[in-house]
């Protein structure tokens, strides 16, 4: 399996990395947050709230922390090579200007709608308080370091070599949006939009945070709208 994966032409490793490695790894994190053996395993009881912080931490785990060690210990690529660098282009803050609008416009509409409410917020307590929201937002932003690493960086950065922008790109966006078929559908349309413009200006900025600072706003967005469109839910305590 070894062999696989240290060709000896660097850009084929690679690539054969960061397609099956990004499949395997986001499999193994999609069967163990559909576990409650492996929930409960990790402190996530019947609270919705520790439930949803183990799924989300597991979630950096399997998809950051686990691929970066496997890419740094086997010398398949740096971490600056995969977009966790200190690269930041300098029209990057117009454009999350730009687009955090676009996405405050559109989840004014979304979050309203009964298909977004059946599962946002994630986090499914009748009554919030700071320590939910705490606990929803952090574990966002957990969740999607690891995400934006392994699809934004490892996946994207590494097709890049062998097969061109053009094809990284829309294997990218093919597999992004297969990983967003299990939820609503137009989740999955808007994933595929998502995925192109995070891909784009991930390449043109030449790091993961451009991508990544987005797409915690939008989650961070989107939780907040979904509690307050939600009618069984509210702040404080009983």
């Amino acid at each position: 399996m070894l062999d696989f994966f240290t060709s000896g032409d660097r850009a084929v490793t690679q690539f054969n990395f960061a397609l099956i490695g990004t499949t395997l790894f986001y499999s193994v994190y999609w069967f163990s947050s559909r576990s409650r053996q492996f929930i409960r395993l990790f402190g996530g009881g019947e609270s919705t709230v520790s439930r949803w912080t183990v799924i989300r931490v597991s979630g950096l785990f399997f998809m950051g922390i686990f691929p970066a060690i496997l890419l740094v210990g086997f010398d398949i690529m740096s971490l600056e090579e995969v977009g966790f660098n200190s690269k930041w282009h300098p029209n990057t803050w117009l454009w999350l200007m730009i687009l955090t609008v676009l996405t405050l416009v559109l989840n004014l509409a979304v979050t309203r709608t009964k298909e977004n409410l059946q599962q946002y917020p994630q986090i499914r307590s009748e009554r919030w308080t700071k320590r939910t929201f705490f606990y929803e937002f952090s574990g966002w932003a957990a969740y999607l370091l690891g995400y934006e690493f392994l699809f934004r960086g490892v996946l994207l950065f590494g097709t890049i070599p062998l097969v061109g922008e053009t094809a990284a790109i829309a294997i990218n966006v093919a597999i992004y949006s297969m990983a967003h078929m299990v939820k609503n559908w137009l989740e999955t349309f808007g994933s595929v939009l998502l995925g192109v413009v995070l891909c784009y200006l991930t390449i043109l900025s030449g790091s993961i945070w451009f991508a990544l600072i987005l797409h915690i706003i939008q989650a961070w967005i989107n939780s907040f709208l979904s509690f307050r469109n939600h009618p069984d839910m509210r702040y404080g305590r009983r």
